[in-house]
């Protein structure tokens, strides 16, 4: 298995209570080969930690965490809105709550209330449009330059064109480097709402599943929604993806690029 699937098993090995060995998740047919093939999918890995739940006693009744992390949520929301709980309803959209221009401060304030409540995002658009202008001076800088200092040296020593081969070349590398670079930078001002927090009732559930054991302590329970909703979180968070993209019927090697 790769390392990033290890972590993914080692994530829902603490997260549920359970302990997952290699046999669970190889096919019993293939197990004399030289190379075992491995149940990787994502429905695959759910019903798994169902059952080892089950078999354990961990599994309770049905009990609606969701109300209990949404109930948080509205608390934290109205304490730095500066607006009463009732006034938060589940379909409110975040972006329209934050105002862009006190976004980041009162962001801030939330994430300092609340655990699992991941950073703003980039403005793509004006990201990329910074992005590939500052790659066009700075690169036309670089060539400027050295196409200067290439003719120059060329019409002392009179190797011309080896000369434009050599220096162009350089120029291009340099602007290759200087493009890795900007594309790295997190220059670019981040007052976008995250996509797995569109909404109040979104917000909730991403906070329910990176807080499960939180919340669990608190009701005495869970339910097999709650259970699928964290296993989708740390997927997504171990892999760097969009929460929406793990389905059960996504493998997580062929369709989620675990390595």
């Amino acid at each position: 298995m790769g390392l990033e699937l290890v972590e993914i098993i080692l994530e829902v090995e603490e997260s549920f209570g359970i302990k997952i060995e290699d046999d669970d998740l190889v096919d019993p047919a293939t197990k004399e080969r030289p190379a075992p093939i491995y149940h990787t999918r994502v429905g695959d890995l759910y019903r798994l930690i169902l059952n080892k739940r089950h078999a354990l006693g961990l599994d309770k009744p049905d009990i609606p965490l969701e109300i209990a992390a949404l109930s948080k949520i509205q608390a934290a929301l109205g304490e730095v809105l500066g607006v009463a709980r009732e006034a938060i309803r589940p379909a409110d959209n975040l972006a329209d709550l934050f105002p862009r221009e006190t976004r980041r401060r009162q962001w801030r304030q939330l994430r300092r209330q609340l655990r699992g409540v991941g950073p703003l995002v980039a403005d793509r658009r004006w990201y990329r449009v910074v992005q590939w202008t500052m790659w066009f001076v700075t690169s036309s800088g670089w060539a400027t330059f050295l196409l200067r200092a290439l003719f120059a040296t060329a019409e002392r020593s009179g190797t011309r064109w080896f000369g434009v081969i050599v220096l162009a070349g350089i120029a291009i590398a340099l602007g290759v480097v200087t493009t890795a670079i900007i594309m790295a930078l997190p220059f670019w001002p981040r007052k976008g709402i995250p996509s797995d927090s569109r909404t109040v009732q979104d917000l909730a559930r991403t906070h329910l599943a990176r807080n499960r054991k939180q919340y669990v302590a608190w009701c005495g329970g869970d339910s097999d929604d709650d259970v699928w909703r964290t296993l989708q979180t740390i997927i997504a968070d171990t892999l760097g993806i969009e929460i929406a993209e793990v389905t059960k019927e996504a493998d997580l090697i062929k369709d989620l690029g675990a390595g």
